[in-house]
């Protein structure tokens, strides 16, 4: 797996808080859509997965994961909805991406990590790994689509 090294700046984020296992993280990625249509002019970008727990540690009903999309960072957001303003850390990432559907990310994130750790890196578990996808179902065939992979190196 090829793993590109990048430094990126802390961002703001449009997110939904989903508690249980990531693969049901679909739920509040349409409870997101529904906020997006309704506040396009805010989204500066791609969506995206944030991961703040690790799934080795964390039992699955307890992993807390975040459907989020990029928005500009003057942007408002109404403190009494569902969805909330977060930050993104900046700093240096590995990235990798999964070509295929998501249900290979499982594997795509095992073959990274391992990628990871025979460059010998070093994950900062401080900072919240992430997904973005920078195409979506529907848009293109399935075994087009592209999830870029993040994981914080410290």
């Amino acid at each position: 797996m090829d793993i590109a090294l990048v430094d990126i700046p802390e961002r703001p984020v449009a997110a939904i808080l989903h508690v249980g296992p990531y693969p049901l993280i679909g739920v509040a990625f349409d409870r997101l859509g529904d906020w997006a249509q309704r506040n396009a002019g805010l989204i500066t970008g791609p969506p995206m997965a944030l991961y703040p727990d690790d799934s080795q540690t964390t039992a699955p009903d307890e992993l807390r994961s975040f459907a989020a999309l990029p928005i500009a960072p003057q942007a408002s957001i109404d403190p009494a909805g569902t969805v909330e303003r977060i930050t993104v850390a900046g700093g240096r990432y590995a990235v990798a991406a999964h070509h295929g559907n998501y249900a290979g990310l499982a594997n795509a994130w095992q073959e990274f990590m391992a990628a990871v750790a025979a460059d010998g890196l070093n994950p900062d578990w401080s900072r919240s790994c992430f997904e973005v996808y920078a195409n979506e179902p529907g848009t293109v065939p399935e075994d087009e689509l592209v999830t870029e992979m993040y994981q914080p190196i410290s």
